[in-house]
């Protein structure tokens, strides 16, 4: 089976789940208003606002 190399979560819940599986080294790209965790915000790229996605910048990750 095929799984992604690079995950861009979009909303924060989606990226919560992806810390406590383990799989933080694939996640690339968050929301402008993830909170949860606090590390996602410091550590990846941010791609969008909720209703609106920098298009470029995830295409670029």
């Amino acid at each position: 089976m095929k799984y992604p190399k690079r995950i861009i979560s979009l909303t924060e819940e989606p990226t919560e789940l992806i810390y406590l599986l383990g799989e933080e080294e694939r996640l690339v790209g968050v929301s402008t208003y993830t909170v949860r965790p606090p590390v996602a915000k410091k550590e990846k790229t941010t791609v969008s606002s909720f209703i609106s996605g920098n298009i470029n910048k995830i295409k670029e990750l």
